[in-house]
């Protein structure tokens, strides 16, 4: 499982990164003979999450990310654009972990015609 992050380099400009999340095999409790069935990620500390719904078109400009989150895509389609000018795209089922708090930031929008709906998840 891939997820797409965006952070700020120590020359202060933003910075996308594909970033492979570690998985292991996993038992499932409700039914042991399911054996390495699934696969899992280490839980990640989080301090909460907030659902988002947002109108098509929706713009945000250039910003930072307000603190460490994933942002998770439920619905539509979210472009970013790096401070070196580089875009990425997200859509439903992709996520993308916000870490670029300082810096240049980063520009984001929905594009398309469909309105966008995101969990975001902060992190500790």
């Amino acid at each position: 499982m891939k997820y797409l992050r965006i952070y700020t380099g120590t020359d202060g400009e933003s910075y996308f990164e594909d970033v492979e999340l570690p998985m292991k095999s996993s038992t499932p409790t409700f039914n042991p003979s399911l054996k390495d069935s699934i696969k899992r990620s280490e839980i990640i500390k989080a301090t909460g999450v907030s659902f988002n719904e947002y109108p098509p078109g929706m713009d945000w400009g250039c910003h930072t990310a307000p603190r460490r989150q994933f942002v998770i895509c439920l619905e539509g389609e979210a472009e970013f654009t790096s401070s070196q000018g580089v875009k990425r795209r997200i859509s439903a089922g992709d996520f993308l972990l916000a870490e670029d708090t300082t810096g240049k930031g980063h520009f984001s929008k929905l594009v398309g015609r469909q309105k966008g709906r995101t969990v975001v998840v902060p992190l500790e």
